[in-house]
């Protein structure tokens, strides 16, 4: 865009036909330098600036993919990658509404608390015969 008008100032000076030897020629040639120097560190500083903004648009890509892990993680409540084939329950507290997650050794410890209102969780699972529950404790037992 500058490159033009500069282009057009330098034609202009020549079609004046200015002698060479006077001071306005070399006021006229000094400013046009700088002009040129200063188009040129503008057309550099604007693509450094989109290469920043291309460089920010894939850091917010990956900060949006890493937070979309850990929410998972977080919903999910796996603190532990081993915990991978645990069977997972969801759970409504009845005093408050929220629904959130336990894990069979939870379900099988016969309850919890509440993690919004505190509230203590009771869990009958009565004569469990799932076949694998072995090593769980029951009530029951």
């Amino acid at each position: 865009m500058y490159a033009k008008k500069l282009e057009y100032l330098k034609g202009l000076m020549t079609g004046l036909q200015i002698d060479p030897s006077t001071n306005e020629y070399k006021l006229f040639s000094a400013v046009i330098e700088v002009l040129d120097n200063m188009s040129d560190a503008l057309a550099d500083a604007e693509e450094d600036i989109a290469e920043l903004e291309d460089s920010m648009d894939e850091l917010e890509d990956t900060m949006d993919n890493i937070a979309e892990m850990l929410e998972d993680d977080i919903d999910d409540g796996d603190d532990d990658e081993d915990d991978d084939d645990d069977e997972e329950y969801e759970i409504t507290c009845p005093g408050c509404g929220h629904v959130f997650v336990v894990d069979e050794d939870t379900l099988f410890e016969g309850g919890t608390k509440c993690a919004s209102c505190g509230e203590k969780l009771s869990f009958d699972i009565g004569d469990c015969e799932c076949g694998h529950c072995h090593g769980h404790k029951h009530d029951h037992e």
